[in-house]
């Protein structure tokens, strides 16, 4: 009896360091020695049972490591911004660079640099991974491609991977934190319905707020599509290719 029950609760128990293990980190009690520091809140069991998120953490949330860049990356490509330590400590990446356009770079930079933009460090979900829309920005803009979220919601499942943040929805967020505060909730993150063009870099939500109708007529103005979806603004663009036709 005591084994049945011990097994059947070790998968529960997995799935709930999930929201560390995402985050590139680990479950351990926090008298232990952290490499980097600790987080609160991601870890099941005890409360001094945290999640030691690696000071490289930012490098290894891409599936990369670091190392000096005198090394050769082998088979990838050296991303800047991403390790701690000197500055020619970078991200060892696999593949090859990211593929999106140096607009596209450019955009999410000035975005995620304004003073007008708040992106989100969370998913509405509670699910911690590298898919909120602050780490879709940030990731754009040191060259790598935006991540996506991998679970599942209401039947269907985000699919996880990374990709580009298309130049018609960067433009359109540039347009609107010229002309105030915008609050971004979500961009290639979150579980959507199945075929949400979210997971193509096409969509975002907007905070409803005094600016919603606005951000409705933007949208559409800008060759997009909106829709106040209650607490938040759905916009979403065509100008790339949607994996399934759309």
């Amino acid at each position: 009896m005591w084994f049945i029950l011990v097994c059947a609760l070790i998968p529960l128990s997995l799935g709930a360091d999930s929201g560390c293990t995402n985050t590139g980190g680990s479950c351990q009690t926090d008298t232990s020695a952290c490499s980097g520091h600790y987080q609160s809140g991601l870890c099941s069991g005890a409360a001094n049972r945290r999640c030691c998120v690696g000071a490289d953490h930012r490098c290894t949330s891409q599936q990369g490591h670091c190392q000096a860049d005198s090394a050769t990356c082998s088979g990838g490509h050296y991303v800047s911004g991403l390790c701690s330590g000197a500055s020619n400590r970078r991200c060892c990446v696999s593949g090859s660079a990211s593929g999106c356009s140096s607009t596209q770079k450019a955009l999410a930079c000035e975005i995620f640099n304004s003073a007008n933009v708040q992106a989100f460090k969370a998913h509405p979900s509670g699910v911690h991974d590298n898919a909120f829309p602050y780490n879709n920005l940030r990731d754009m803009c040191h060259g790598l491609k935006a991540s996506r979220s991998s679970y599942a919601c209401n039947g269907c499942h985000a699919p996880g991977g990374q990709v580009c943040l298309s130049t018609g929805l960067l433009k359109y967020l540039v347009d609107l934190k010229n002309h105030g505060k915008v609050i971004i909730n979500e961009l290639a993150g979150a579980c959507h319905t199945c075929t949400s063009r979210h997971y193509s870099g096409l969509a975002v939500d907007l905070h409803n707020d005094a600016r919603s109708a606005e951000y409705l007529h933007k949208c559409t103005a800008m060759g997009g599509w909106g829709q106040n979806e209650g607490n938040h603004i759905h916009c979403q663009f065509y100008d790339a290719p949607h994996p399934n036709g759309f």
